[in-house]
């Protein structure tokens, strides 16, 4: 995670990979058997990049 992001730009990342994480979850709501291999792969792409996040502010908040 880069260290010139500010603790509001990690939240707004934060938010923004969750809404993202969850748009590829609806998919199986509308009759679609499974996700396809990308888009498995994107999501825990993305969900990496999530807990890298969330692990830098909660670092950053222990600090203060």
């Amino acid at each position: 995670m880069p260290k010139n992001y500010s603790d509001d730009d990690l939240k707004t990342l934060i938010n923004n990979l969750e809404l993202t994480l969850n748009s590829l979850s609806n998919p199986l709501l509308d009759e679609r058997a499974s996700l396809n291999i990308a888009e498995i792969e994107r999501g825990q792409h993305i969900q990496e990049k999530l807990e890298a996040a969330k692990s830098e502010l909660q670092k950053r908040e222990t600090k203060k």
